[in-house]
């Protein structure tokens, strides 16, 4: 994976490709563009920072990462998806016969836990989810 890739793939369109760790982001030149995920942002990284950022590939990981996703969760988990999202997840749970889910080292996110607590909490959702903080 890489920015190249993904400048091949969709020269037109930003394109962010969130791996499944979590931890790990790649981005194409269209989504750097337009959050300004560029050198002055470079800037503002510590040196440990920076040697989670490799701009030519369009990688960051780990803490930059969480700094990048700053800058584009807005576009990305807007309230109205966050809903469908957590609407599809308990859908899927329920067919799955899962009894329990947690975040566990979830992000501290008052916003963030409202919204799971909205759909995950009324009568009808048939199984328990809790999170557990990153101490």
């Amino acid at each position: 994976m890489s920015r190249a890739l993904l400048d091949e793939l969709a020269p037109d369109l930003p394109v962010i490709v969130w791996h499944r760790s979590q931890h790990e982001l790649f981005l194409n030149s269209k989504l750097m563009e337009r959050f300004g995920v560029d050198e002055v942002f470079s800037n503002t990284f510590t040196p440990s920072q920076a040697a989670q950022s490799d701009f030519t590939k369009g990688h960051f990981y780990e803490q930059v990462a969480l700094r990048v996703l700053e800058k584009v969760a807005p576009a990305m988990a807007t309230p109205e998806r966050m809903r469908k999202r957590l609407e599809f997840s308990e859908t899927y749970y329920l067919r799955q016969g899962i009894t329990t889910a947690a975040e566990p080292r979830g992000f501290l996110s008052k916003p963030l836990q409202d919204a799971v607590n909205l759909v995950y909490s009324d009568d009808a959702t048939p199984f328990i989810h809790y999170f557990i903080p990153d101490g």
